[in-house]
């Protein structure tokens, strides 16, 4: 018989963190370089510029743009025609 070295509880909670880690993965590619710059028709160098901020730094942050972001409160808009 082998000896468990795990508690319940820690069971419970590496299967929360795989959940967490599968949901964000999903999010992750939803939300990758790629998916952004051809939403906004640019190319990757131009939004890991922004992202970086090398590129656009006269434009001032005011927010993002989903409400649920906890960084900044979100302002609910966007500019990608995607609302």
């Amino acid at each position: 018989m082998s000896v468990r070295k795990l508690t319940d509880k820690q069971v419970q909670e590496i299967r929360c963190l795989n959940r967490l880690r599968l949901h964000y993965k999903g999010l992750y590619e939803v939300y990758s370089i790629q998916n952004i710059a051809n939403a906004m028709g640019v190319s990757t160098t131009t939004i890991n510029g922004v992202i970086e901020g090398y590129s656009y730094v006269n434009v001032p942050e005011e927010g993002c743009i989903d409400d649920r972001c906890k960084e900044c409160g979100g302002s609910g808009t966007t500019t990608s025609g995607r609302d």
